[in-house]
C-alpha cells in the first residue's frame, strides 16, 4: 500500500474497502457487487480451489480494466491508500463468500447466524437453569408448609391444655430452672416425710413414767428456739466488760502500777 496525495477524492470508478452505508452506495462499490454475483454461480461450481482461484484472477482484472482499483482510508491519519495486488484478492475472494454463505462456513453471513445460534443457545440453557432453580424453590416451599401443617396438627386443641402450651413456649433456661425447683421441693418433702416416720413417735414429749426414768431413751431432737433470737450488742458488750467499781478496786490493789504512776 502506498499513500496517496492529501487532496486525493474516490472517483466513481474508484472501489472502497470498508463498511457502512457510504461505501455500500457508491458507485464503483455497486459495480463491484453486480460484477461478483456475475460469477458467482461458476466459482461455486468449480470443482477445485485451482479453478476458483483462476476465476477470481480474471474477475481482479476486469476491476482493473473496467474500474480504477481499490483504495483504503488510514483511520489514524485519515489519508487515503492505495491498496496492494494481495489485499484486493482477498477482498474479492471474501465478497464471493458472503455471496455464497449457504456454501462457505467463513461467509460474513454464517458467521452471523453462528452467532445467533450460540446466543439463544445460551439463553435456552439459562431459562432451563431458572425453570430447574424455581422447581427447587417450589419444592422446598412445600416441604416446609406440610413440616408447619404437621406440627399444627400436633399440638393440643383443648383449652386446658393451654398451660402446657405455654410451657412449651418459655425458653429452655427457665424451665430447666422450674423442673430443678420442683424436683428440689419434692424431695424435701420425701425426706420429711421419712424422718417423721423414723423419729417422729420417739422425739415427741411423753408424761409417762417409764419413759421419764429410762436413762436409755433417746435424746429428742428439738430444736432451742432461742437460740434464733438475736442478742443486742450493748447487752453482749455488759455481759462481757467488768464493773467499774471491780475495775478500780483491782487497779488500787496493784502496787507496782501505782508505784509507776507516782
Amino acid at each position: 500500500m502506498f499513500i496517496l496525495p492529501e487532496d486525493f477524492t474516490p472517483t466513481p470508478r474508484t472501489i472502497i474497502i470498508g463498511r457502512g452505508r457510504v461505501v455500500k452506495q457508491h458507485p464503483a462499490n455497486q459495480q463491484f457487487d453486480s460484477m461478483v454475483a456475475g460469477i458467482a454461480a461458476e466459482y461455486s461450481a468449480a470443482a477445485c480451489k485451482g479453478q476458483k482461484g483462476s476465476i477470481l484472477s480474471k474477475l481482479i482484472e476486469r476491476l482493473h480494466t473496467e474500474l480504477d482499483g481499490f483504495v483504503k482510508k488510514d483511520p489514524s491519519s485519515g489519508r487515503w491508500l492505495r491498496v496492494d495486488e494481495s489485499l484486493a484478492r482477498t477482498t474479492t475472494a471474501q465478497a464471493l463468500r458472503n455471496l455464497l454463505s449457504t456454501n462457505y462456513r467463513s461467509s460474513k453471513q454464517f458467521k452471523q447466524k453462528r452467532r445467533l445460534e450460540q446466543i439463544k443457545q445460551q439463553q435456552k440453557k439459562q431459562q432451563k437453569q431458572q425453570k430447574q432453580e424455581q422447581a427447587q424453590n417450589i419444592t422446598l416451599s412445600s416441604s416446609l408448609l406440610e413440616f408447619h401443617m404437621a406440627c399444627s396438627v400436633s399440638r393440643p386443641s383443648s383449652a386446658s391444655s393451654d398451660d402446657e402450651v405455654s410451657f412449651c413456649s418459655l425458653p429452655a433456661s427457665h424451665s430447666t430452672s422450674t423442673s430443678h425447683s420442683d424436683s428440689d421441693s419434692t424431695c424435701s418433702s420425701d425426706t420429711f416425710s421419712i424422718l417423721f416416720a423414723a423419729f417422729g413417735e420417739s422425739t415427741a414429749p411423753t408424761s409417762t413414767a417409764s419413759d421419764a426414768h429410762d436413762n436409755f431413751a433417746p435424746t429428742p431432737l428439738g430444736f432451742d428456739h432461742s437460740l434464733l433470737e438475736p442478742t443486742p450488742i450493748k447487752q453482749q458488750h455488759q455481759q462481757e466488760l467488768p464493773a467499774p467499781e471491780s475495775m478500780l478496786a483491782s487497779f488500787l490493789e496493784d502496787d507496782e502500777l501505782l508505784s509507776c504512776l507516782l
